[in-house]
């Protein structure tokens, strides 16, 4: 399942969790989370072999057409620099919900792919899986910067977007179809041009 700007948006909707939490991006081993660090960036998605079989399907973002389907990327933070001001200044789920709108009235089929590899010399993004989660994040954590805790004491509830599991992966990412304005405006009215076309 490929999730869409219009399927996470309607899903951070009906969710039923504090909209003020703010939305962090997990590692696919549950390891790391790094804040939201700014709007949604638009570009497209060139694949690439993930490191290892269990990662997620990854690729980079680019500005060239030719390299795969359009998609929109949430970025973060970067690596090993989240601290608690930087949590207090992410994105919260009502001002991503808020975003991801302003992006739908470019194209609602947009899939919506976030950063998944701390470890490549250029930032790889993966798609994000079909079900929400959150947790506790702690960036001063004694062991780890950023560790997941598994209680309220362990840090801050945050809202968890998780990068795809290969099981979960069932199709990959398909080029976006052509736009119909008037579906998507739902405009069921018709005029006619001074030449006689309708529109």
């Amino acid at each position: 399942m490929i999730v869409t700007v219009a399927l996470l948006r309607a899903a951070l909707t009906r969710a039923d969790f504090n909209h003020d939490l703010h939305v962090m991006v997990s590692a696919a081993w549950d390891e790391w989370a790094d804040p939201l660090a700014s709007t949604i960036r638009l570009g497209h998605f060139k694949p690439v072999e993930p490191e290892h079989p269990d990662l997620p399907p990854v690729g980079h973002l680019t500005h060239d057409p030719s390299d795969g389907p359009a998609v929109a990327a949430l970025t973060t933070t970067e690596l090993n620099q989240a601290t608690d001001d930087d949590i207090s200044k992410a994105p919260t789920v009502a001002q991503l919900i808020k975003s991801l709108a302003c992006v739908e009235l470019l194209d609602p089929a947009l899939p919506v792919v976030i950063p998944a590899d701390r470890t490549a010399p250029t930032r790889r993004y993966a798609p994000v899986a079909p079900f929400l989660d959150h947790g506790y994040y702690d960036p001063g954590a004694e062991h780890h910067n950023g560790i997941w805790g598994y209680d309220m004491t362990d840090g801050e509830t945050v809202h968890v977007l998780w990068p795809i599991h290969p099981d979960r992966a069932a199709r990959p990412l398909a080029p976006i179809q052509p736009t119909i304005w008037r579906t998507r405006l739902q405009q069921t009215g018709y005029w006619t041009d001074p030449y006689g076309d309708q529109k």
